[in-house]
């Protein structure tokens, strides 16, 4: 496996930092009625969520294909594939995970971000374009058919299962369901609720 460290850096710099979050936005998620409110047009209207889908894509870009490059004199793939999967998790959790801890409300010292737009830019990318476009279209059209938006990563990880019996089953498939499904853990675990970033109606 080589790695080449100027485009690991551009990777980390774009996939790492934690999502911005405005005054409004940060109401919007500390809040749980206004949260509870937030509907699919509430998430498409602000910038932040369509930079965490830029940086999400263009990092894992940068990261499968130019940071770290199998040796084809080597077999090193399953090496290559599992150190990309552990980077966007380590970066995934720092998306998922807010704390508060000046907060004088113990239920808002800590909550879980659901990266929905960031991760369908990591899955354009991670496990191959047309089964990571398939699976996004499909994950965001059954969350707007069922106005549901916990079912949007779920449903992109059976898209996803789905596309990869269909086209070519491999580990980079595997593990990108693995990250789709990896927000849930600490939330599950704390017993908390998913958070979504999005525009209020108020």
């Amino acid at each position: 496996m080589s790695i080449h460290w100027q485009w690991l850096t551009a990777a980390c710099a774009l996939l790492l930092p934690p999502p911005f979050l405005s005054g409004a936005l940060r109401r919007n998620v500390i809040s749980s009625r206004r949260n509870s409110n937030l509907t699919m047009e509430s998430l498409v209207q602000p910038w932040q969520n369509w930079f965490d889908l830029f940086r999400g894509a263009l990092g894992t870009l940068i990261l499968v294909e130019l940071a770290m490059v199998k040796d084809p004199t080597r077999p090193d793939g399953t090496r290559v594939v599992l150190a990309c999967a552990a980077m966007v998790a380590v970066a995934l959790l720092v998306q998922v995970i807010r704390l508060n801890l000046a907060s004088g409300r113990a239920e808002q010292r800590y909550q879980f971000i659901s990266p929905l737009f960031y991760l369908s830019g990591v899955t354009l990318f991670f496990g191959g374009f047309v089964t990571g476009a398939f699976a996004v279209a499909v994950g965001w059209m059954l969350g707007g058919a069922s106005k549901n938006l916990n079912y949007i990563l779920p449903a992109m990880g059976l898209a996803l299962l789905g596309a990869g019996y269909a086209f070519e089953f491999g580990l980079p498939l595997i593990f990108n369901i693995v990250l789709l499904l990896l927000p849930f853990a600490p939330a599950f675990v704390f017993r908390k609720r998913m958070v979504h970033v999005g525009a209020s109606a108020y």
